[in-house]
């Protein structure tokens, strides 16, 4: 593959442009979900930017018109064809998702399958987040943050460079996030103090799937804390800065 097509791939060129907006809200519907976008003018205008103007080209077949439109892209590029289907509630969006998806082939935009699931409070009345600037950051960390050392070198720095406000404050963000309440009041005596409650918490979110509860009880020794911590600093969440600490 030339670099050109290469270089659609990089995420970094894009993170202004993402945008992101609730896709399931909880039962209570004070959280919400949120799932990140590209525009498809934002897509366009990155394979300009990339291969030219003059070096793409998209063709669209309606597959199905109302209720739900069903429409394909054939996006070609320096003379490499890929295609896909998009949907929507009307042709325009359908014509767009396709695009987007097709353009995903090419590799433009598939970080945005690879982003955190983040929820966030939601404003049921106005129908979005509460502060969708802070949950946009929560998405986008991984992305930006720098490096962190691989478990075993220098783990201890790693692990000192969390403050106890931001562990506090991580796991609050824990607490917020729908059933972890009910597991951790159930697993109470494993967190009793602040450093359980930190290799706990680390421990918890290194993989936010799976059985929970049977995590607590292989939360032990210090230097597991300090491997977990590691981990824990990649985690989806939008610390305080350090003036705040």
């Amino acid at each position: 593959m030339e670099t050109p097509l290469r270089n659609l791939a990089q995420a970094e060129p894009l993170l202004d442009k993402v945008q992101i907006k609730p896709q399931v809200v909880s039962p209570d519907q004070a959280r919400a979900l949120a799932v990140a976008y590209l525009e498809a003018r934002d897509v366009a205008q990155r394979l300009d930017d990339v291969c030219g103007p003059e070096s793409w080209s998209d063709s669209y077949h309606s597959l199905q018109s109302g209720p739900e439109w069903v429409v394909e892209c054939r996006l070609n590029i320096n003379g490499v064809t890929k295609c896909d289907v998009g949907v929507g509630d009307d042709a325009k969006a359908a014509y767009s998702d396709a695009l987007k998806r097709a353009a995903v082939k090419f590799g433009l935009g598939r970080f945005l399958y690879h982003l955190p699931k983040i929820w966030g409070d939601y404003d049921a009345d106005k129908q979005r987040f509460v502060e969708p600037l802070a949950v946009r950051a929560q998405m986008l960390n991984p992305i930006r943050l720098s490096p962190v050392p691989e478990p075993g070198q220098d783990t201890e720095a790693a692990a000192s460079a969390l403050s106890d406000k931001q562990m506090t404050w991580l796991l609050q963000d824990l607490l917020r996030r729908p059933g972890i309440e009910a597991v951790l009041q159930e697993n109470c005596e494993k967190i009793d103090t602040l450093s359980r409650a930190k290799r706990a918490l680390g421990y918890l979110l290194a993989t936010p799937h799976g059985d929970m509860g049977a995590r607590f009880a292989r939360v032990a020794t210090l230097e597991e804390w300090k491997r977990l911590i590691d981990v824990a600093k990649r985690l989806p969440v939008a610390l305080p800065t350090a003036s705040g600490q």
